[in-house]
């Protein structure tokens, strides 16, 4: 696996035409790739047509388009209104002429409210399929054409699990498929329509099926004992793709469908880059990777730290180094007479936390760490190192410990009646409070989707953006109150989120977040209302995100970065597929 990081630095240090292929000698003569034209571009989620003319693929994950396969004659075939508002993988009729694919309403497993579409390429017109049935996130979502063109199969939620369900459009009928082994991935048709293949239960060589649509009979599929989370034959049948892992773990194998030795393909290694998805090409003889970009793909990002008044007037540069700030979702902290701001600046060799001066705009070095907050009287700053939650004296510059034995404390937040902080930890995820003194730290909620909180004036409560929830029909999410009075319980739903990472103003007047995929800035809107008003959009190409109302709640303290970009790749894996015979 460590070769394949050599893959992606490899990649990143030549420059390479779109149409080129580039040999990559650390993996040897039989693999080499090369950049699709429309690289660069926010895509996700790449479909080609059967007849590998065209692409489908999701853009901000809020609109489809297709292209002719360079890229070139772009269209945009969904663009979703205020009650449906997030897409994912889109998946081609036989026959070229409609879309299939999964919509909801923000994107939390409970709270998303998936439904499946299906749309005509030529007029735009669509139709909700599957109306009668529950499915879990929209992004976990498959549904897939038969390469007959007559049904439409996609895995759905069940009581126990998740089920497999075919839908017959000539009799409009859908059924679950008897002897389902649970799936929990996208469904893959045989070329004869015939046969499914799904990931499922394990047995004694791994835990594909693949289950006959006529009675249901199961047969196993040989991975060599590999769990895979998805998996897909070649055109021509001859060989399985599959995936091990999710997340940053995953690895990728080919192997002949007849059994042999699985062939590690690029995966997604954990600090070097990530691929979405492979998909194989028309011609079966490469794979496509989908949405390759660094991880972490902003450390060389250029990023600037500045301000604006809530009005969107006064906005000030603070902070612009030659190397960039690092860590885009940090958590930007205000000094409470709001002359100061402290960050943490990441580089590949440091992390540390600094704050920069309002009036004169220096920057000064406080300690190793990151994500600081401020006592309320501005003594001490608490940070985040090595798994635990510390304090400095500001004058003194005597360190102390506030929590102990603990993995991943982060994010604190010092109450403003200053004896306690609010910080995460945890797996799964939750918010606890300490005592600034130190101590044993006490739950404050644990609850599915529980994020970054910000306390109230009066330090009774605080708020946070949850994507779990959407009961303002938000995007992302709701934002969520966390009273301490309701612990270790706390949390309802509060108001609404048209943006990312939602936040609260002290007083509770407004909530603040901000669009880094739409095109739009920060973001700005009453707790009851389902969108607002945007104060500031970009700077120099630079997209806002990390934002922090100050104490008063008159200006935003955010940072700008550069806007998310991804690659596809078409890997020729022509030369493995000899090699994957062998047993």
């Amino acid at each position: 696996m460590k070769k394949i990081i050599l893959l992606f630095v490899f990649s990143m240090c030549v420059v390479v035409r779109a149409d080129q292929w580039v040999p990559v000698d650390e993996l040897g003569p039989a693999m080499r790739f090369k950049t699709l034209t429309f690289s660069g571009r926010s895509l996700d989620r790449l479909a080609f047509s059967s007849d590998g003319r065209h692409v489908a693929y999701v853009r901000d994950w809020t609109s489809i388009w297709i292209s002719e396969s360079d890229g070139e004659n772009e269209r945009k075939v969904v663009d979703l209104t205020d009650s449906l508002n997030i897409v994912a993988n889109p998946h081609w009729s036989p026959d070229g002429k409609y879309l299939v694919y999964s919509a909801a309403v923000g994107t939390g497993a409970k709270g998303g409210k998936t439904s499946i579409w299906r749309v005509n390429i030529s007029d735009l017109e669509r139709e909700q399929l599957f109306i009668n049935h529950s499915f879990s996130r929209c992004w976990d979502t498959f549904a897939s054409w038969s390469p007959d063109g007559s049904k439409i199969a996609t895995n759905a939620q069940g009581n126990d699990g998740e089920r497999l369900l075919v839908l017959d459009l000539s009799r409009n009928a859908v059924t679950e498929i008897p002897g389902n082994p649970k799936t929990s991935g996208r469904p893959h048709w045989t070329a004869d329509s015939q046969q499914i293949l799904v990931p499922g239960e394990d047995h004694d060589r791994g835990n594909l099926w693949l289950i006959s649509l006529n009675d249901g009979v199961k047969e196993t599929v040989d991975t060599n004992q590999l769990q895979a989370t998805s998996a897909s034959f070649s055109p021509d049948g001859q060989y399985l793709l599959f995936q091990v892992g999710n997340g940053p773990d995953n690895s990728n194998y080919i192997l002949s469908a007849a059994g042999g030795k699985p062939i590690a393909v690029p995966g997604n290694e954990l600090n070097n880059y990530s691929i979405k998805t492979l998909v194989w090409s028309r011609d079966g003889t490469s794979i496509i990777a989908n949405n390759v970009v660094p991880v972490p793909w902003w450390m060389d990002s250029r990023t600037i730290l500045a301000v604006v008044d809530t009005s969107g007037a006064n906005f000030k540069v603070l902070v612009e180094r030659d190397e960039p700030l690092g860590m885009p979702f940090q958590r930007l902290a205000w000094s409470p007479d709001e002359e100061q701001l402290a960050y943490t600046l990441a580089t590949k060799e440091d992390t540390a936390v600094y704050s920069v001066d309002l009036k004169t705009l220096e920057s000064t070095k406080i300690t190793q760490g990151k994500n600081p907050t401020w006592s309320p009287y501005m003594d001490e700053i608490a940070f985040s190192r090595n798994g635990n939650i510390w304090v400095q004296n500001v004058e003194t510059e005597i360190e102390s410990q506030v929590t102990l034995n603990l993995d991943n404390a982060d994010q604190p937040r010092w109450s403003p009646t200053g004896d306690l902080i609010c910080f995460g930890n945890g797996s799964p995820w939750g918010l606890w409070l300490v005592s600034a003194l130190g101590g044993e730290p006490t739950l404050l909620t644990q609850k599915e989707g529980v994020s970054q909180f910000n306390w109230s004036a009066d330090g009774t409560r605080g708020w946070g953006h949850n994507p779990s929830s959407n009961e303002y029909n938000g995007i992302w999410g709701d934002t969520w109150e966390y009273a301490l009075a309701d612990a270790p319980n706390a949390g309802a739903t509060w108001g609404g989120c048209e943006g990312h990472f939602a936040r609260v103003a002290p007083d509770g007047s407004y909530v603040y977040s901000f669009h880094g995929f739409q095109g739009e800035g920060i973001i700005i809107q009453k707790p009851s209302e389902q969108t607002g008003r945007v104060i500031f959009t970009k700077y120099r190409d630079l997209m806002p995100t990390a934002l922090q109302a100050s104490p008063s709640g008159t200006r935003i303290a955010f940072l700008l970065m550069e806007p998310f970009r991804s690659e596809t790749w078409k890997i020729d894996v022509s030369g493995l597929l000899t090699d994957s015979v062998d047993p």
